[in-house]
């Protein structure tokens, strides 16, 4: 990284940045499940990344996951640019997310991308299992992976896991 940020100051003497900020807030993560025409359903995930309890060890995953569904996303999330986003750019069907931290000044943008497979996924399924569309749960990810269009029908409720190591 410094031999890197040498050059850069080298190639471009006077620009500025900020390489970290330190923000103080939550992290929010924002999933969407994307058909390739429109959003079937949303996740706000809150997790505490710690890999042990009370806040000791790496951060990794998350030790515990809380994980809430809706049909339409949250007031502060600019879903109409991410939709747009994904609409412009023709992103095939699927699992995409934006990490944010929400502060008292506002939401800043962490990260974006897709994702299947993480922690969040395992806590969520219960609430799809029983009521997924097309007569399953396996279906309902094909047929939106296949970029079909429909209604995905949750359990009501919110999902939660704890991760226990030892």
């Amino acid at each position: 990284v410094i031999t890197y940020l040498e050059w850069l100051s080298k190639k471009r003497p006077n620009s500025k940045g900020i390489l970290q900020e330190y923000l103080f807030g939550e992290v929010v993560i924002t999933s969407v499940w994307w058909n390739g025409e429109e959003p079937l359903l949303w996740w706000l995930l809150f997790e505490d990344k710690k890999y042990r309890a009370k806040g000791v060890g790496i951060n990794t995953g998350c030790e515990i996951s809380l994980v809430v569904p809706s049909t339409s996303p949250p007031d502060w999330l600019p879903a109409e640019k991410w939709i747009s986003f994904l609409r412009d750019n023709k992103l095939v069907g699927g699992e995409y997310d934006i990490n944010m931290m929400l502060t008292k000044n506002g939401a800043y943008f962490l990260e974006f991308g897709p994702r299947f497979g993480w922690d969040m996924d395992v806590t969520y399924l219960p609430l799809l299992i029983e009521r997924a569309y097309f007569e399953g749960l396996g279906n309902a990810l094909l047929e939106m992976a296949r970029e079909s269009t429909g209604t995905l029908l949750l359990i009501d409720g919110v999902a939660l896991s704890v991760r226990l190591s030892v």
